[in-house]
């Protein structure tokens, strides 16, 4: 109840700050941001003002300085040209190759100009080709920051905000999963970091993440060690018309670390071809909040220029009327001009409206095919539905041997089919990075539980974000008050054979590969913080194999099948082709059959090797029996 409350003052808070006025040039010109919001901090995940208020910063990058004269900041002028069309946020983008050097002179001048006016400034080390970090070290990277760092503190300047390296990279295309660009960013980061925490401990500093800042399942996966209490925030970039596949993977890791879009565009990456709306407003939505973990956030574009192609912002430079903005610029003003407006995302309902049920008493499942309702967006992001609608006329891969009723959510595109041949299981298969899906869970109690899911042997990388109500809900079972991961691995399953493993299922665990311990060791599960309805999400933050259900196991009960299965025979038939079975045990037996989604249909008592005459309809069953104070929960399948 605490939190509820606290997010709806951050929200009644952030309705408050919205008092500036973005409706025309004069009011932009008007607003001391920084004036109003003070220096930036972080509130959980949120960047928010000096008072604690949920902040969105939205501007432009610049283009590099070394373009002096066909680009626009040259002067105070042209920094008071973005105020006037809605700014609120300069990105300094200071090259360190390509025509540029480390300036000093030309960083302190934009940091002056915008504190002039009132905006924020992002001092971006801008680094592009040699992509990794640690690859600059001749140019004094740390030298750099605590010179203008410390510059900033003789001036009391409040509005500085430092980004330590622009995109790192290897130069080859592909899969942006590459854990040694991120081991590189993390040795520059000890460097760069504390150099910065000596000067100024309440700094708010931006941190890359692979691949042209595309990856950030790293900072989830293999956090920073210190970050040396900094206010620590992590960089995504997107271009519109080419980075579509890697939304998913910001919406999810909204829930899990503080994000800056430091650079975006709404073109393709290279910026030479034609704009791309609707991909754009897919990032904006989804940065003023609809992603899973509401969290607003802050974006600059590329660039406020007369240089790019198409994603340039104006057509000549040293113009600051409207009709100089290039088709870009339009766009970007319009977003400006809305001013602080967020959207919390559309709420999901449970499937039928039957949240699945998560008990303290012995076993429950979750049934990924029972995933909410709400459709694209709101209760699942699915990336490949293009690709089956090309190839098989479809909205679902419900397709081969394994395929689902036909009519089966047919609206939908999530990938569901069935895991054996019995059509017991189902799963969801055919996953691509950024892919998540939610569920309505009824937790009867508040607690840690055992995740046990049921998982094929296809080699992926498998890494899982688990959140609950847009809060990271992974914990290391064994060290819960210190858990720092936020993206965990699905350990594969068996031996791959031929077919790659995708036919070959088993109840796995998760693990982490940067937690130290052994694959065998591991013991990551997740914390329900309430009890009642809440909303569980699940993000693949890589491609994955196949996921079916999941066994939550109560802490207190974790093993219980385990050390009790002796307690309970067996049940039988099963299959049972009329609903009815049989329980084998010593004395009298306490019969419990739940339906998938955790409702009770039946109950009685027998005495052992009596048949239960449930009666039951085709289907799948938790059956749970309870002798002489023992628990065994079976699957029971009618036909």
């Amino acid at each position: 109840m605490k939190k509820l409350l606290l997010s709806a003052l951050a929200l009644a808070s952030f309705m408050q700050v919205s008092a500036l006025d973005y409706s025309s040039e004069s009011a932009c010109l008007s607003n001391n941001y920084v004036q109003q919001w003070g220096k930036l901090k972080l509130v959980g995940n949120q960047l928010s003002s000096e008072r604690g208020e949920p902040v969105q910063l939205r501007g432009w990058s610049t283009h590099g300085y070394q373009w002096s004269g066909r680009s626009c900041f040259d002067d105070k002028g042209d920094f008071e040209g973005m105020k006037k069309f809605g700014a609120n946020i300069a990105r300094i983008a200071m090259y360190i190759t390509e025509g540029g050097s480390v300036n000093d002179e030309w960083v302190k001048n934009c940091m002056d100009w915008t504190a002039e006016l009132g905006m924020y400034c992002l001092v971006d080390w801008h680094i592009l080709n040699p992509g990794l970090p640690t690859q600059y070290e001749q140019y004094n990277p740390k030298g750099f920051f605590q010179r203008m760092v410390q510059y900033a503190k003789d001036k009391d300047y409040k509005h500085v905000l430092w980004e330590i390296c622009n995109e790192p990279n290897e130069d080859t295309e592909g899969n942006i999963y590459r854990p040694y660009i991120w081991e590189d960013i993390r040795d520059y980061a000890d460097e760069i970091l504390p150099a910065i925490a000596e000067v100024d401990p309440d700094a708010v500093v931006i941190v890359g993440t692979p691949q042209w800042d595309q990856a950030v399942v790293f900072p989830m996966e293999y956090p920073l060690e210190d970050t040396y209490g900094l206010n620590v925030m992590y960089t995504f970039h997107y271009y519109a018309c080419s980075h579509e596949v890697y939304l998913g993977g910001f919406q999810a890791a909204a829930g899990n670390i503080p994000l800056f879009v430091t650079e975006w565009g709404t073109t393709e990456h290279k910026g030479q071809q034609g704009m791309c709306k609707d991909e754009s407003d897919l990032l904006m939505n989804a940065c003023n909040g609809a992603n899973l973990g509401n969290q607003i956030i802050s974006w600059c574009n590329w660039s406020f220029s007369t240089e790019g192609g198409e994603s340039k912002s104006l057509n000549s430079a040293n113009n600051y009327n409207e009709g100089n903005l290039s088709n870009s610029g339009k766009y970007i003003v319009q977003q400006l001009r809305k001013g602080d407006v967020t959207s919390m995302p559309k709420a999901s309902t449970p499937y039928k409206g039957e949240a699945q049920k998560i008990t303290r008493s012995g076993v429950s499942i979750l049934n990924p095919e029972l995933y909410d309702e709400g459709g694209e967006g709101v209760a699942y992001h699915e990336f490949d539905a293009q690709w089956l609608w090309d190839q098989f006329n479809m909205c679902q891969a419900s397709i081969g041997e394994g395929k689902m009723d036909k009519n089966f959510r047919s609206d939908d595109c999530v990938d569901v089919a069935y895991v054996d041949d019995d059509h017991t299981y189902c799963n969801i298969g055919y996953i691509v990075e950024g892919e998540w899906v939610k569920y309505t869970v009824d937790v009867e109690e508040p607690g840690y539980y055992e995740m046990v899911p049921l998982a094929n042997a296809h080699k992926s990388e498998n890494v899982i974000a688990i959140s609950v109500d847009g809060q990271n809900a992974i914990r290391d079972l064994n060290d819960k008050e210190n858990t720092k991961i936020g993206a965990i691995r699905l350990k594969i399953n068996g031996t791959p054979q031929n077919d790659g493993g995708y036919n070959d299922w088993g109840e796995t665990k998760f693990y982490s590969k940067y937690d130290g311990k052994k694959e065998e060791a591991a013991n990551y599960g997740i914390y329900f913080p309430k009890a009642g309805k809440q909303v569980l999400s699940i993000a693949f933050m890589t491609e994955c194999a196949g996921l079916s259900q999941i066994k939550f196991i109560p802490e207190d009960h974790a093993g219980v099948e385990e050390v009790e299965a002796e307690a309970v025979a067996s049940i039988y038939p099963n299959p049972s082709v009329d609903g009815n079975f049989t329980v084998e045990a010593e004395g009298k037996a306490d019969v419990v059959v739940y339906d998938l989604v955790g409702n009770t249909v039946y109950s009685t008592t027998v005495n052992g090797g009596e048949e239960v005459k449930a009666n039951l309809k085709s289907g799948v069953y938790a059956v749970k029996v309870t002798t002489n104070g023992a628990t065994n929960v079976s699957k029971l399948v009618v036909r």
